[in-house]
């Protein structure tokens, strides 16, 4: 027994030794790994010292923003900074900027007293006009013909002028710069020369629209297309949005999303300040919009004041036009106090 014990209590002492000098060790590389030369306080005061220095750069730069955009907005209750917007921007928040006037927009035709955002995409800012232009404003066809008059200033027919338009889907194909928005019928139908695409091609026509493009503009139309106008509807009205297709020779047909193809639905929403419809009928009943109907080959899409999108013949005198404005992909806007944009020009980006 006593035998024993001893040999426990050698155990216990070798143990003991040991167990000292691993602390001493451990002790030892701590001490170097906190105070030696590139050990933790040492590193630490580094980064201290880098991150003080990041601080003061980020606030430069911060201090350089506040000094170039002063003005201040309210937005869904809090104070945010007016900073360029993109395209991108406005597309993000397409619900909450579609519909708002832009200013500061300038072209040679002064037959559009007031802009407003219509869609945006990811490379461009498009705007229509606020209203209805006159007849006088609307440009001669490509061989100089008028557009028709109806009762009154503003209502606008295609009859004569479509005899300029002879090549149909041909010339818009390689005359218009704004094709990609007729782009469905035109992958089918690119020799077609019904009346209706005739007529569509004088609103597609960016020659002799030119005079609505100013220095900020990549193009100008008489008006909507269905695709963008589809588009601009879904961005808006994400549950229940417009859909065009199912096209024939004739031209589109629209339904309701998930609902049935026809070539016409109502229900269209007057909402966005109007960008839409114009449920005032002063001026005129119905906005053209630059595509052919799948109804008749002398049918072409328009919107009423009621919200009704459907068709009419392209010689039926109470519609009207209200142009759109493609912007240059580089333009951004600048949002204002008051709730409108401005063109921001390049000596303030």
């Amino acid at each position: 027994m006593k035998l024993k014990a001893r040999i426990n209590k050698g155990v216990t002492l070798l143990t003991l030794s040991i167990a000292i000098v691993v602390i001493i060790i451990i002790s030892t590389a701590t001490i170097n790994m906190v105070l030696g030369d590139g050990g933790i306080a040492s590193q630490s005061k580094k980064a201290s010292d880098t991150t003080a220095n990041v601080t003061f750069e980020d606030e430069k730069k911060m201090n350089s923003i506040l000094e170039e955009y002063t003005n201040v907005i309210k937005e869904d209750g809090e104070m945010q900074l007016s900073v360029p917007m993109s395209s991108q921007d406005i597309a993000k928040y397409a619900k909450r900027y579609y519909g708002a006037e832009v200013k500061g927009y300038e072209c040679e035709n002064n037959g559009v007293q007031k802009w407003r955002i219509f869609y945006a995409d990811n490379s461009n800012i498009y705007l229509i006009a606020d209203d209805y232009i006159s007849y006088d404003k609307a440009p001669n066809g490509k061989n100089g013909t008028p557009v028709t008059k109806g009762d009154s200033d503003y209502q606008i027919s295609f009859n004569n002028v479509i005899n300029d338009y002879s090549g149909g889907a041909k010339y818009i194909k390689e005359n218009s710069k704004g094709i990609k928005w007729l782009n469905q019928y035109l992958e089918k139908y690119e020799e077609n020369t019904n009346e209706n695409i005739k007529a569509t091609a004088y609103m597609m026509d960016t020659n002799i629209w030119s005079t609505y493009a100013g220095e900020d503009a990549e193009y100008a139309i008489g008006g909507p297309t269905l695709e963008m106008y589809c588009e601009s509807y879904k961005d808006t009205h994400q549950s229940k949005y417009l859909e065009c297709g199912n096209i024939n020779s004739n031209g589109y047909q629209i339904r309701w999303y998930g609902g049935s193809w026809d070539y016409g639905q109502n229900g269209v929403a007057n909402d966005y300040n109007e960008i839409y419809i114009k449920p005032n009928t002063s001026k005129t009943t119905s906005m053209w919009i630059a595509s052919p109907s799948d109804y008749s080959k002398d049918f072409i899409m328009n919107v009423d004041y009621n919200g009704d999108l459907g068709t009419n013949e392209y010689s039926h005198n109470l519609q009207g036009l209200r142009p759109i404005v493609c912007l240059k992909s580089e333009i951004k806007l600048e949002k204002q106090p008051d709730g409108t944009f401005t063109i921001l020009k390049k000596n303030k980006l």
